[in-house]
């Protein structure tokens, strides 16, 4: 995965704006994701959580600038 991009001011509000995301993508094991929100953040392996964080993921890097 790449480090950071940054998205133009005319998309205006984005996914990445519900809060800050991790992807630990592991040699030997399934991807595990920590989200963070404004009052907590979370670990988890579950594959609905990895799937919502690699959409956003997604989401965010087609809306990136190149």
């Amino acid at each position: 995965m790449s480090a950071s991009r940054s998205c133009p001011l005319a998309v205006g509000s984005t996914t990445g704006l519900l809060g800050g995301f991790v992807i630990a993508q592991l040699p030997e094991g399934a991807d595990t994701v920590y989200i963070d929100s404004a009052t907590h953040g979370h670990v988890s392996n579950r594959l609905e959580d990895v799937k919502a964080v690699h959409s956003r993921y997604d989401t965010i890097r087609a809306e990136a600038l190149p």
